[in-house]
């Protein structure tokens, strides 16, 4: 879906006027935009939101599991460094695969 596209143009009021309606509901207009983003990601490719889901739901649980582990400093930075690694490794994959695959 082309930024300058009329099917964007319409998605992006749709998905604007749904959060606008949700109010000061922040649970609600988190999840307006998680699916928004999903069917965004979905039209370029049904296997990216797959992909979405997946670096969510380790920065997810990173953020959950942060506060537990401060008491650990040891067991924090080792959570870190792998959350970090999942992430940048993913971002790494899906930006230079190509690039490494085509020399």
């Amino acid at each position: 879906m082309a930024f300058d596209s009329v099917p964007f143009l319409l998605f992006v009021t749709l998905v604007f006027a749904t959060h606008w309606c949700c109010g000061r509901r922040a649970g609600l207009q988190n999840l307006v935009l998680l699916a928004a983003s999903l069917v965004f990601y979905g039209w370029a490719d049904w296997r990216m939101p797959a992909l979405l889901l997946g670096v969510t739901s380790v920065a997810y649980l990173y953020g959950l599991v942060r506060p537990r582990f401060v008491a650990f400093p040891r067991l924090d930075r080792a959570a870190l460094i792998i959350a970090c690694l999942m992430l940048f490794g993913a971002l790494g994959y899906f930006k230079y695969a190509d690039f490494f695959i085509a020399q």
